[in-house]
């Protein structure tokens, strides 16, 4: 063949690899980058076990998981281990972190390529709330505090929060973990709450 004939066959080389190129790029897609999180966990305020399982899920579909190897911590940093978070993920999907099972505290907004360290704490122990009454006749509530059901000399009054009338509540206000005293007062349409937890106005 001659040269003329080879530059001929050149455009048409070139033409053939680019549609193979198109054509292969779908089965070829480059997948979604990872969120890669790395720290500490507790479970109901110890470290937790070798062997517990995190797992993180976004929309209820697993998307993660890793097995402890170090008490208290999952991944590491400097060695470049991680729990990671991969998948069909829209960006600032919010990702939810399980201990064997246990919902963590904690959530996270997905990233693609980010690197998080994120501390994770789990409580699976319940709190248990003691019975209390509030005297309208004289604004004073009475707290169980001992958990034994009757009145002794290990349980509390609170001075004068509400009045006759008012509706008992009980909350926690302040995000503390401690429920406070409230009151609904319908006369008014008000709601008083002992944020700073006090037992009075």
């Amino acid at each position: 063949m001659g040269k003329k004939g080879r530059w001929v066959l050149v455009p048409v080389i070139i033409a053939v690899l680019a549609l193979c190129g198109i054509v292969a790029s779908p089965s070829h897609a480059i997948p979604p980058v990872p969120h890669a999180f790395h720290g500490t966990i507790t479970i109901d305020g110890s470290d937790a076990a070798i062997g517990t399982v995190i797992t993180a899920k976004v929309g209820g579909v697993e998307k993660g998981s890793y097995t402890t190897t170090v008490a208290g911590q999952y991944g590491n940093a400097a060695e470049i281990d991680y729990l990671v978070v991969s998948g069909d993920i829209e960006t600032e999907a919010t990702i939810y972190f399980y201990a064997n099972g246990n919902v963590a505290n904690e959530t996270y907004a997905f990233s693609q390529g980010a690197v998080t360290e994120l501390n994770l704490t789990v409580t699976t122990l319940e709190v248990i709330d003691e019975i209390g009454i509030l005297r309208p006749s004289n604004g004073i509530w009475y707290l169980d505090v001992d958990g034994n059901g009757y009145w002794s000399d290990g349980d509390q009054w609170l001075g004068v929060f509400g009045e006759t009338g008012d509706q008992a509540l009980a909350g926690d206000w302040d995000g503390d973990g401690t429920d406070e005293i409230g009151i609904l007062r319908p006369s008014n349409g008000m709601w008083y709450l002992d944020v700073d937890g006090n037992g009075y106005w």
